[in-house]
């Protein structure tokens, strides 16, 4: 598996979505006509569980641009099944890291479990595990490039997380976070847990502190909703530095930004 069969996977989420989902007449027969879907996917196997409550696995998959699309479905957004979610994996990793790294420091395993649980390699986990080919999503985000939807499969994959703990408990959403790591490291042939990822940690903290030690003051985000669940963000670092990024998610483009900046500017992490 190549990036470019991970990408062609979202295209073929992008047709279903354009000809199926917001034209619905109704709540009952959406709910129908995506159970189809999953039970076609790839992800269902990976999955293997069948949520009691379908409504739930609904809600994992609609992004809150979907609920101004068609507001007559009366669809909920995933984001609070994400902040669930977001704090069992945040455990789930902190745990393993702690078992199998008994001589790390602490500043070290916040690191390098920094560099595990972001939007970059969540969305990776949660495209091996064809969660793109299945969101909800309005027409604008239909449009922008699939290297824009990593915060968005990233949020849905925590929302998933969510969703199980919710169904079943702690240790159902643990086990689909195993399966999914055990996906990653088939397609990249190294382990999710290795200690080389600390070189890709958190470039936000890496340019936060660069700025505090170069200007004595923090970098600004300034954000703007040009539309419905489309945003623009501008980073202004001191006097001279200015970038901005569109797309859906806020904290996604801070993150990219911030990548952006440390490289432009020649950041050295001391």
């Amino acid at each position: 598996m190549d990036q470019t069969t991970l990408k062609t996977s979202q295209e073929d989420n992008i047709s279903w979505a354009l000809m199926k989902w917001y034209k619905t007449s109704n709540r009952e027969e959406l709910i129908q006509d995506f159970l189809q879907v999953i039970e076609k996917s790839p992800f269902n196997s990976l999955l293997n569980y069948t949520f009691k409550d379908p409504e739930l696995l609904l809600m994992v998959f609609s992004h809150r641009s979907a609920l101004h699309e068609a507001p007559n479905l009366g669809l909920a957004s995933n984001e609070r099944l994400e902040f669930l979610g977001d704090s069992i994996l945040q455990l789930h990793i902190s745990q393993v890291l702690f078992q199998q790294f008994p001589t790390l420091p602490e500043g070290e395993l916040s690191r390098l479990r920094s560099a595990l649980v972001n939007s970059q390699m969540l969305s990776l986990l949660g495209r091996l595990c064809h969660l793109d080919e299945l969101i909800l999503v309005g027409k604008g985000v239909l449009q922008l490039d699939s290297s824009k939807w990593d915060s968005l499969i990233s949020d849905t994959y925590e929302a998933l997380l969510g969703a199980l703990l919710l169904e079943g408990s702690a240790e159902l959403a643990g086990k689909f976070i195993k399966r999914s790591i055990h996906l990653y490291e088939e397609y990249s042939g190294s382990s999710f847990y290795s200690l080389s990822h600390l070189q890709t940690v958190d470039q936000k903290g890496r340019l936060q502190e660069w700025c505090v030690s170069q200007f004595k003051s923090m970098p600004i985000y300034e954000c703007q909703e040009i539309d419905q669940g489309h945003f623009k963000v501008t980073l202004k670092v001191g006097p001279d530095y200015s970038n901005s990024l569109e797309g859906n998610s806020k904290k996604g483009l801070q993150k990219e930004l911030a990548s952006n900046a440390v490289k432009e500017l020649k950041i050295d992490y001391k």
